[in-house]
């Protein structure tokens, strides 16, 4: 919200920062507007953020109505800032830190540092070479940073500042004991991994999760703790999703493991939240979210009369997931049996032969 005297309130995680400055008390006659920018290039999370709560009704109900305005780049969303295009945008910690000894009259709303998710990956070669598995103790695989080149996108960015943690953490020196490369932007770290200019990186998802789905590294270290994602599962504004996949026998374990876990861990073992409103995360919630864009969806997620026939039938008391990282094939245990379209494809917990999915994709647009 732009203050009467300039000033630009920003913050990293944007619609709290938003609920912060709002006034107590606005009613829907005084209506307060904010312009919001955010970064497509790299997607992040505190982008995703801002849609979520302006779908949610988030900003609504504090007496905002926010244009969420999309940027190709961080740096172009916080040059908006600056120009007075508009009112919020997140970036980084050293940034805000940059611009308040510049003069500029920068507020810093909200601070992620505690909360960000930082993913430490590192390539399958090198992993192999020195025997590490990302089931091994943490101590074990700190050290195991030893002699590695570690990139990062900036000096005294967070995958620069982290990576350097873990490494005094392990007892290391950075620079000395381990290589420390600035390479630039995410898709640059991601590229100087697969071309083996380094060996190893930290960053958030979606970077450390495409790595992973190209088959050339691992995250062997997650940054998010437990309780964050407890918190996300039971969030009521969260939907439960996985986009695991299995090629050439290596995957990650959340490809056959995201909703057993879910069920066993945090439903049956934890209580975290009620079996019905994990089932409408995992299947109904889903579906209604894509069915305006993929009217194929508005068959799916639910059991009604004309309803694709798609079911799983699980034991509460027993189903749990098994799946590890050094085997990700391993199938969960009590679900004895799924139906996709009619046909059997998991019978009395075998796959069967059938292959009855099918692709479901969204109308193709007119230019």
């Amino acid at each position: 919200m732009r203050r009467r005297d300039g000033l630009h309130p920003m913050g990293v995680l944007c619609f709290l920062g938003l609920a912060l400055l709002s006034a107590p008390g606005v009613g829907e006659a005084q209506v307060a507007k904010v312009r919001l920018a955010t970064s497509l290039s790299p997607p992040s999370l505190d982008s995703i953020v801002a849609y979520v709560a302006a779908e949610a009704g988030i900003f609504r109900k504090q007496g905002l109505q926010v244009d969420v305005v999309e940027y190709r780049g961080g740096a172009t969303a916080l040059r908006a800032l600056l120009a007075g295009e508009v009112d919020i945008t997140s970036t980084e910690l050293q940034n805000v830190v940059r611009l308040q000894h510049e003069g500029k009259r920068i507020i810093y709303v909200f601070d992620l540092v505690k909360r960000m998710s930082m993913d430490f990956v590192v390539h399958n070669d090198v992993l192999a070479k020195n025997g590490i598995k990302p089931s091994d103790p943490l101590d074990r695989k700190l050290q195991s940073l030893r002699g590695l080149k570690i990139g990062y996108t900036s000096p005294n960015s967070p995958s620069d500042v982290y990576s350097r943690f873990y490494l005094q953490k392990a007892g290391l020196v950075p620079g000395k004991d381990a290589e420390m490369v600035s390479v630039g932007s995410p898709p640059s770290l991601v590229a100087a991994l697969k071309t083996r200019r380094i060996d190893a990186f930290q960053l958030t998802a979606p970077t450390s999760t495409v790595v992973e789905k190209e088959g050339f590294g691992t995250v062997i270290i997650h940054g998010r703790s437990e309780e964050q994602t407890r918190a996300a599962i039971a969030s009521p504004l969260s939907i439960i999703a996985s986009d695991g996949f299995i090629e050439h026998g290596r995957g990650h374990p959340r490809t056959s493991g995201t909703y057993s876990k879910v069920l066993g861990k945090y439903v049956r073992d934890e209580h975290a939240l009620p079996l019905m409103d994990a089932l409408r995360k995992m299947t109904l919630a889903p579906a209604q979210r894509l069915e305006a864009r993929v009217p194929a969806m508005a068959a799916k997620g639910r059991v009604r009369v004309g309803a694709d026939a798609d079911l799983t039938i699980f034991d509460p008391a027993t189903v749990i997931d098994r799946s590890t990282y050094e085997d990700a094939t391993i199938p969960a245990a009590g679900i004895p049996y799924v139906i996709v379209f009619g046909q059997v494809v998991v019978d009395s917990g075998h796959v069967t032969k059938a292959r009855a999915g099918r692709a479901i994709r969204a109308p193709v647009r007119s230019p």
